[in-house]
């Protein structure tokens, strides 16, 4: 029974993940505390899309991020689903031994190909390009074996190509830009009894655009392109499970 309403659940999220052409990566994540250290991260969305990840601190108090995603093609005719990648640059700051506040700022860019149904059945393909500039803050507790947070991040998402494909129709979708506001939980356990470097990590969030809807027209060439616009102004959740080796400081001491 439990299994069936997990199954469920994840096929929900899913679907809502897959009725626009937006697809959010997962804000990054860091429990970095000293320079000299190193975090790898490597995660599977609930969308089937793979991000890996990197996270480094130079000399005390600098971030340094950098992430990848890709997803494969599914039933479309392009080479891949998602192909998408940001850098960052950031700080951290003690709040205390046991917490501690982040901020971080970056670029990123995304080609997307994503495979739409609605709830009536019928089938959509999005195609778009994209850039973004983003902004996040995260506060991060740490314990003796695990670490929880919260991110909250701003993107301003630049599209240079949007468009939607139906079996007989097909346009542009009438969207230029669209700010974000995405907010992701986490919970990092580390991985057997002997060491800190290993952690298994679970998140999960929401990505909510900020946008205002049309008014659709009964007929005429716009009603379509229209109505996709006011389809991708839907929020979409993140929800992913991951794996992250540490390197560098073992945390046996305070922050600097």
């Amino acid at each position: 029974m439990l299994r069936s309403i997990l199954l469920m659940i994840l096929a929900g999220v899913a679907f809502l993940s897959s009725c626009v052409a937006y697809s959010p990566m997962q804000p990054a994540i860091s429990t970095i505390r000293k320079a000299g250290e190193v975090e790898l991260t490597t995660s599977l969305q609930h969308s089937i899309r793979l991000e890996a990840g990197a996270v480094y601190s130079p000399i005390s108090h600098l971030l340094l991020s950098g992430t990848g995603a890709v997803r494969p093609r599914g039933q479309t005719v392009e080479p891949l689903g998602t192909l998408q990648g940001e850098v960052g640059l950031g700080t951290y700051w003690a709040l205390g031994p046991q917490w501690q506040i982040n901020g971080l700022m970056g670029y990123g860019r995304a080609v997307s190909n994503q495979n739409s149904l609605d709830v009536l059945g019928s089938n959509t393909l999005y195609r778009a390009h994209y850039h973004k500039l983003y902004g996040q803050v995260s506060g991060v507790c740490y314990s003796t074996e695990s670490n929880a947070g919260f991110v909250y991040r701003l993107s301003q998402v630049r599209f240079d190509a949007l468009d939607y494909f139906y079996p007989a129709e097909a346009g542009a979708i009438p969207i230029s830009r669209l700010l974000y506001h995405e907010a992701l939980w986490f919970y990092r356990h580390k991985l057997g009894q002997q060491t800190m470097r290993w952690h298994w990590q679970i998140a999960g969030g929401f990505s909510v655009p900020q946008g205002r809807r049309q008014k659709e027209p009964e007929y005429g060439p716009d009603k379509w392109a229209i109505y996709e616009a006011n389809r991708n102004l839907s929020g979409v959740p993140m929800l992913s499970m991951g794996i992250v080796f540490q390197l560098g400081n073992q945390r046996k001491s305070k922050n600097d």
